[in-house]
């Protein structure tokens, strides 16, 4: 699942990522200005989206399976191997359809035949597209199997030690000094310093020799969201506020408002006649 959202071949969504690059290139060749500019927008954002969904992937990776460990794992046991069977088929049919896409593309075709936008040449070229793309994936999972085959020889012949990782530099690897994801995306996020906001908070003892364990902690945030609709909408709730006396629970003043209302209107309906 991770290397198909990462568009990674041989996965599906390498196939599915790679039809759309194919088709806002080709609207790019054929749309006016303002949609080649638009195309051109919406290719720099599948990039985007792409680079981060690796960033993410391989953070999570790292700081659960890499490093020492942070806690003690409680009654950790392996699910049963029928629990697997959903995930094993999830897996086949994305290698499939990244492996062999062809297969799928009368199912792509069946649900654009009734877009009247869509040009009937475009399953064409896409079928032409898909021979390729699938000789591609084929050959990057040749690859890899080869790749893995090798390292399982080579170190056939070695002996082989298990250790933690990220110690270098250091022996005495404790839990504290190892990587956070705030600290694996740092250098990334610096490079977005203007949309992403970072908050951290000290709880550090000022003695010498302090009895008592500190604390640090962070936290991101979109800076875009936080200017645009948080603090618009906190003042919009700080301006409402001042109306809760009207909720007050009572019958009365509910029914004195509606009267209010009615006169409002009324006299408005007067003033603009």
């Amino acid at each position: 699942g991770s290397v198909a959202i990462c568009v990674l071949p041989p996965m599906n969504g390498f196939v599915s990522e790679f039809m759309l690059y194919n088709g806002l290139f080709r609207w790019m060749q054929e749309a006016s200005l303002t949609g080649a500019v638009g195309a051109s927008f919406a290719i720099l954002a599948l990039v985007l989206i792409g680079g981060l969904a690796i960033i993410c992937f391989t953070k999570v990776f790292g700081i659960t399976f890499l490093g020492t460990t942070r806690s003690e794992m409680h009654e950790v046991k392996e699910m049963p191997k029928i629990r697997l069977v959903p995930i094993a088929i999830s897996l086949v049919l994305m290698l499939c359809i990244g492996l062999c896409p062809w297969l799928f593309n009368s199912t792509m075709q069946a649900a654009s035949a009734n877009l009247p936008q869509v040009d009937s040449s475009i399953h064409s070229v896409g079928q032409e597209h898909l021979a390729m793309l699938s000789l591609v994936c084929i050959c990057f999972l040749s690859l890899v199997i080869i790749l893995y085959l090798l390292r399982n020889k080579v170190q056939s012949k070695q002996n082989i030690r298990q250790s933690e990782t990220w110690g270098c530099g250091y022996t005495a690897a404790t839990p504290k000094i190892q990587y956070t994801g705030a600290s694996y995306v740092k250098t990334y996020s610096d490079t977005l310093d203007g949309l992403i906001g970072f908050e951290k908070q000290n709880d550090i003892p000022s003695e010498s020799y302090p009895q008592q364990a500190g604390e640090v902690r962070s936290e991101s945030f979109d800076q875009l969201e936080h200017k645009a609709i948080e603090k618009p909408l906190r003042g919009y709730q700080w301006l409402m506020s001042h109306f809760l006396f009207l909720q007050n629970g009572k019958l009365q003043f509910y029914m004195l408002y509606g009267i209010i209302f009615i006169l409002i209107t009324i006299i408005l309906t007067f003033i603009i006649h």
